[in-house]
């Protein structure tokens, strides 16, 4: 018997909460996201850029950097989360998707203790997005699907 744990709610409340996840999501690209050791201030879409990067080039990194390219694989996941729920199918794959998502951001959180790295408010915009986006995909309903899904 699987192990539904779904929030049935309206089209509207549901569209109104992926708008704001899509906003903060987007919004943090431009505002400063972290600030190094040195003082440099990074803004959210130049950290994207440098994780994603490095995607390609696996040499150009340490073993704490791996940490950083894990976290960059939080864009596609927020990306395929909002495409997905635009479907109440593949709810399995929304999970593992929004789990994957929270591990991705411990990642964050342990690279930026070690490299002495300091979040700022891109980062929380960043994080609130992927969260409410990943969140919605795989936990929220419907209500006219409801009785399709739900037992």
């Amino acid at each position: 018997m699987p192990l539904d744990i779904r929030i049935v709610l309206s089209a509207r409340t549901i569209f109104l909460v992926r708008i704001i996840g899509l906003l903060l999501f987007a919004v943090a690209f431009q505002l400063p996201a972290c600030r190094d050791l040195w003082g440099t201030v990074y803004p959210g879409w130049k950290c994207a850029q440098m994780t994603l990067g490095a995607t390609v080039a696996p040499e150009a990194y340490t073993a704490w950097d791996v940490l950083a390219v894990i976290s960059g694989f939080i864009n596609p996941f927020a990306v395929i989360s909002l495409l997905l729920s635009l479907t109440n199918r593949m709810g399995g794959l929304k999970m593992v998707l929004f789990l994957a998502t929270l591990l991705c951001m411990a990642a964050t959180w342990i690279f930026f203790v070690r490299l002495h790295i300091t979040p700022l408010v891109g980062h929380f915009f960043w994080i609130a997005g992927a969260l409410i986006l990943s969140f919605s995909s795989a936990f929220l309903l419907e209500e006219r699907f409801s009785d399709e899904i739900l037992p």
